[in-house]
């Protein structure tokens, strides 16, 4: 008898073989599932993983989650945030040469999601890029690669706004910029005033180094570890970075800067020379052309007087006549100062004196002329009429002088000092000699004489003026002039 399966007809064979096929149906969801999900487990990541020691934290998690699982080399798990944005952060144990990384995301249902990454450099986070990302639906996982400018980064921040799904990223490796990425432990340190040691980690998989300072290549060398500067100057502020080549010649990025200050040195050389009151010193400084000039009156107690930016200084000392002591030391662009030289001891010439005095009559006045005497502040007129005991006549600031105050018949001395300030004076000039005499004194008129001897008669005769207007009317008596010029002695 045939036995139907279908139209109602359910026999025993029937059922038998309905369970059967679904024991096999089952199997082979099963093994698919298991496929599926052995797949995503054993998914390789491309990129490096990050170093030991990274620490890893996000601003919000969800349940059963952890931020942990986003770094553990597994992307069966997965970091989730429990809502639609999420930021992860990884902190390097030291700075890392990168160019990107890669991310295995996954999402619920499937959308575009906007990742921005940022990093962190010098204390500071910096957005580095920004893209937006098709994420296909769990359980199926979407790997992809995000870059940015190769640089040494000392932590990694993504952000991610999962739109309509949670945000769950399964993990996370780094894209360094080459296998032969430059040392990130370069350290510099000024030995001398004349040199600096550079030193760094080796690779041995790179061919050798290219040491740059100030952005010129100063050397070219190779798998080693440090190298002496010794080109440099004292009191100057260096920059030096460190690439890496490989066999075939190809070049890195460079590393991260550092910078060190040579010490100033010692000047050398000092010397000095006045002339009158002005004072000019040179010396030999090389490196940073910043110099602190000290003066002292006893070379034991200094004072600052100037800084100059050239190897040499001029001034005005206060004093004439005096010895001063000056002594310079290099300033550094840090503001180090270097010790000071060996003083050198300078004396200023004492007060210049006028020289070729002149004395001349204008009438029963006494002109005075010299020459000029450079850096003085003026001149000392002194008269005597002994050239023993002298008066101060008169302070000026030209080179002439009238003087009124004379007597006839009289013989006068002058002098002149120069006036250097500071009750500073130099000594006197070459002394002049002259005579206010009868005879240049100024003649009465005929008719005044006259007159005076008609109206006063012998009352004329008494005074001096009288004598003379007497003689000068009665020059015809010989006698009587004779006796007028004794009584005038």
């Amino acid at each position: 008898m045939e036995t139907r399966c279908g139209g109602g007809l359910r026999t025993s064979k029937c059922k038998k073989m309905l369970e059967y096929l679904a024991v096999i149906v089952s199997v082979v969801l099963v093994s698919f599932i298991t496929l599926v999900t052995s797949s995503v487990s054993v998914h390789a990541m491309p990129g490096s993983p990050v170093p030991s020691g990274t620490t890893v934290t996000a601003d919000r998690t969800a349940s059963g989650s952890s931020p942990s699982y986003a770094i553990d080399g597994n992307t069966s798990t997965s970091w989730n945030s429990g809502d639609y944005k999420g930021t992860l952060t990884l902190m390097f144990p030291s700075p890392q040469y990168l160019s990107g990384i890669w991310l295995c995301v996954t999402a619920t249902p499937a959308t575009y999601e906007d990742y921005t990454i940022y990093g962190y450099v010098d204390g500071t986070w910096q957005q580095l890029t920004y893209v937006s990302q098709f994420i296909e639906k769990s359980p199926l996982r979407t790997t992809f690669s995000i870059t940015f400018a190769p640089s040494f980064y000392e932590g990694i921040r993504i952000a991610v706004n999962g739109k309509s799904s949670w945000v769950a990223i399964c993990e996370v490796s780094l894209i360094y910029q080459s296998s032969y990425f430059p040392p990130d432990d370069l350290t510099a340190q000024a030995t001398s005033p004349t040199s600096v040691d550079l030193t760094w980690s080796v690779n041995e998989s790179v061919a050798g180094y290219i040491l740059y300072r100030n952005d010129v290549e100063i050397a070219r060398l190779g798998n080693v570890t440090s190298y002496t500067d010794s080109t440099v100057a004292p009191g100057m502020t260096y920059t030096y970075q460190v690439s890496a080549y490989d066999a075939s010649g190809q070049e890195s990025e460079k590393s991260a800067p550092v910078t060190v200050t040579t010490p100033p040195a010692t000047p050398t050389g000092l010397t000095g020379q006045a002339s009158d009151k002005v004072v000019s010193l040179i010396w030999q400084g090389p490196g940073n052309p910043q110099f602190i000039v000290e003066r002292s009156t006893d070379g034991i107690n200094f004072a600052q007087v100037a800084e100059v930016t050239q190897a040499s200084y001029t001034e005005t000392a206060p004093l004439w006549g005096t010895t001063y002591y000056y002594r310079v030391a290099q300033k550094g662009q840090d503001g180090a100062v270097s010790a000071f030289s060996d003083p050198v001891q300078v004396t200023t010439d004492p007060v210049p004196v006028p020289t070729e005095l002149v004395a001349s009559l204008e009438g029963n006045n006494v002109k005075l002329t010299w020459q000029a005497v450079q850096g003085v502040e003026g001149y000392v007129i002194e008269k005597s009429t002994d050239n023993e005991t002298w008066q101060i006549l008169a302070n000026v600031t030209t080179t002439s002088y009238t003087d009124q105050a004379t007597a006839p018949n009289t013989r006068y001395f002058y002098r002149v000092r120069s006036d250097g300030g500071n009750s500073q004076f130099s000594e006197p000039s070459n002394t002049v000699e002259i005579t206010v005499n009868i005879s240049e004194m100024p003649t009465p008129g005929a008719g005044t004489m006259a007159r005076d001897v008609l109206e006063y008669g012998s009352a004329v005769v008494v005074s001096t003026g009288g004598l003379l207007a007497l003689g000068l009317a009665l020059k015809g008596s010989g006698w009587l002039m004779a006796v007028i010029r004794m009584f005038l002695r």
